[in-house]
């Protein structure tokens, strides 16, 4: 059998090497004049959700009330302490659950897509931009999370007003 240079070619290129999982994605959170440690970065979420007790932390005025109701993935159902606004950019559910001292921050896909996050996880680098304000993030070099986890935080929201 004779074979084409195009099979020739193709069976003579190197397979890709599979790479190892490079875990979750956080980032260093700084809001103000506080460091509250990291936050994931779950393009699974569709809020951004900050514990009570980080945003008690920050001594900003109270939450705006809000009747949205949050379903976890445990299916047990929280009613939010309310909403921030930190900027016209970013908008916080405030939620009284116990966060991990590390990561107490979750950023979903709206502050994601609003801060035209680009990922390149082969790299373990994100880029963030705001208006004319560009950050470049080493994920590999901020804390190394589990790349699996015993418990699931998954949060919907199942009533909203």
């Amino acid at each position: 059998m004779e074979l084409t240079e195009e099979c020739t070619s193709r069976i003579q290129r190197k397979l890709l090497q599979k790479l190892k999982d490079p875990g979750s994605f956080t980032i260093p959170v700084r809001i103000g004049e506080v460091d509250v440690g990291h936050a994931l970065c779950d393009l699974g979420a569709s809020i951004n959700l900050m514990p009570l007790s980080v945003f008690s932390k920050l001594g900003l005025e109270a939450p705006r009330p809000t009747t949205d109701m949050l379903k976890l993935a445990d299916r047990s159902i929280f009613h939010p302490e309310g909403v921030i606004c930190y900027t016209p950019y970013f908008h916080f559910i405030i939620l009284d659950y116990e966060d991990d001292e590390q990561v107490p921050i979750i950023l979903g896909r709206p502050l994601l897509a609003t801060a035209d996050a680009v990922i390149n996880v082969r790299e373990g680098k994100m880029i963030l931009r705001v208006d004319y304000v560009e950050a470049v993030f080493n994920v590999y070099m901020a804390i190394q999370l589990p790349s699996h986890y015993e418990d699931l935080a998954m949060i919907s929201v199942i009533q909203k007003k």
